[in-house]
């Protein structure tokens, strides 16, 4: 899929001249070491999937085995009424969520998203389980406005004009 990057990156074959694992082999085989065909073949499907013009690093490319979702799709997630997948469930249950939505800057909100994330892909690849997804709630509509004394809204709305100084029969001026 990568052959120009992966060469550059990893050295065209995992052995050297004399048949021992280079560093990169070493690594790449801790990575896939334990992982069944079905899961590798995941792996690969998300690679081809996700359009990426470089490999994926050690670490990602596992989290696509397991099927994970990257940190932007979770992000993505976290918003109101959105479907979550069970790992962005996984990683609302992390997050103590006060204090992520009290935040007062997207930095804090980022840095203790991107804690949660990491931990649940650590709890995932440990064998932890997934919980189910769950499904968007739907936005509250806004509720049509019934004025019930039209005569004391006119009033009202007449004394706000006056003392904000808009003036004229209708409020505006």
């Amino acid at each position: 899929m990568f052959p120009g990057t992966w060469s550059r990156q990893n050295g065209a074959a995992p052995f050297d001249d004399e048949a021992h694992l280079t560093t990169a082999g070493e690594t790449w085989l801790q990575v896939i070491s334990g992982m069944t065909p079905r899961q590798l073949s995941a792996g690969l499907a998300a690679c081809l999937r996700s359009g990426l013009q470089w490999p994926p690093n050690p670490p990602r490319f596992r989290a696509m085995c397991f099927g994970l979702p990257s940190l932007a799709q979770v992000q993505q997630e976290m918003a109101p009424s959105k479907m979550q997948c069970g790992f962005t469930v996984l990683v609302r249950s992390i997050l103590d969520l006060h204090v992520y939505n009290a935040a007062d800057d997207g930095f804090q909100q980022q840095r203790m998203l991107t804690d949660a994330y990491d931990r649940a892909v650590a709890h995932v690849m440990e064998g932890g389980e997934v919980p189910a997804a769950v499904a968007a709630l739907e936005a509250p509509k806004a509720d049509d406005l019934t004025v019930r004394n039209p005569d004391a809204a006119r009033e009202a709305m007449r004394q706000a004009a006056a003392e904000l100084g808009f003036g004229g029969a209708h409020g505006a001026g």
